[in-house]
């Protein structure tokens, strides 16, 4: 049996086997994010910047030599200020656009590779050490991978040549 083309329907087992992989990187980075490490120094000094910074200074320059786009410090402005400024409430941001990314990279990969290709990819994606590391961390990174994966995923070159909606 051939492998369909990209873009086209997977088998019901291939479907299977994608959401298996993508419970298996969620279920990954919730044990990550629940293990609740120290903070390392340049958390550490965001979380200290986090804390100083007035309701609307997101622009400001951060203490230290931090440096962050300011829609990911609103996120977590927001999260300090409704939940608290514990590790768990700073961490959750990254976790969403973790556990977020996962279901984005499945579509944008059986939109551009065949099936079997594809089912590779999102498990690599999903068992990355470091994108797991990365989704229980005061950091940027998640969010950066969840706003490229949504960016390609609406170009022409992610809807393999068709405008998706």
């Amino acid at each position: 049996m051939d492998d369909p083309e990209p873009g086209q329907d997977r088998s019901p087992r291939v479907r299977l086997a994608c959401r298996w992989v993508v419970g298996l990187g969620v279920l990954f980075r919730v044990v990550e994010y629940l293990a609740d490490r120290g903070y390392w120094l340049d958390e550490t000094t965001l979380s200290l910047s986090l804390r100083a910074m007035a309701t609307a200074g997101f622009l400001a320059p951060l203490t230290g030599t931090q440096i962050a786009p300011p829609g990911f410090l609103a996120a977590e402005r927001f999260a300090s200020l409704t939940l608290g400024d514990r590790s768990y409430a700073l961490r959750l941001f990254p976790l969403a656009c973790g556990v977020a990314s996962l279901p984005m990279f499945d579509a944008l990969a059986s939109r551009v590779l065949r099936p079997a290709a594809a089912l590779i990819a999102l498990g690599m994606f999903a068992v990355s050490d470091d994108l797991i590391y990365f989704s229980a961390e005061l950091k940027q990174y998640e969010s950066d991978a969840a706003v490229a994966l949504a960016c390609t995923w609406r170009s022409p070159a992610g809807s393999g040549g068709r405008r998706p909606c």
